[in-house]
């Protein structure tokens, strides 16, 4: 399942900056609203709110950082032609 969503997301690392822009404006988007919210008072009626949103923002750290690590992950090998503990053998 998790390689299925990475081999979608693949093109992530070749836009990095549309990506940049839209979680940009998705931040942008969420700040306008909880602005929204917290003039309208909907927050107040809710006795148990911060601490059922604190809860519910974990767990979507947790999860996103998990699917992160799919998505970021480099080869095992990445660093060995230039590291200088290297298995293989340099030619001078």
């Amino acid at each position: 399942m998790m390689r299925r969503l990475v081999q979608k997301l693949a093109f992530l690392e070749k836009n990095p900056r549309r990506v940049f822009r839209a979680l940009a404006a998705l931040g942008g988007a969420l700040l306008a609203l909880d602005a929204l919210l917290w003039i309208a008072g909907v927050y107040k009626n809710i006795p148990v709110w911060h601490g059922l949103y604190g809860f519910v923002m974990c767990v979507a750290l947790v999860l996103g950082a998990k699917a992160m690590r799919h998505i970021v992950r480099r080869r095992e090998d990445y660093y060995a032609p230039r590291a200088t503990d290297s298995e293989e053998e340099r030619q001078p």
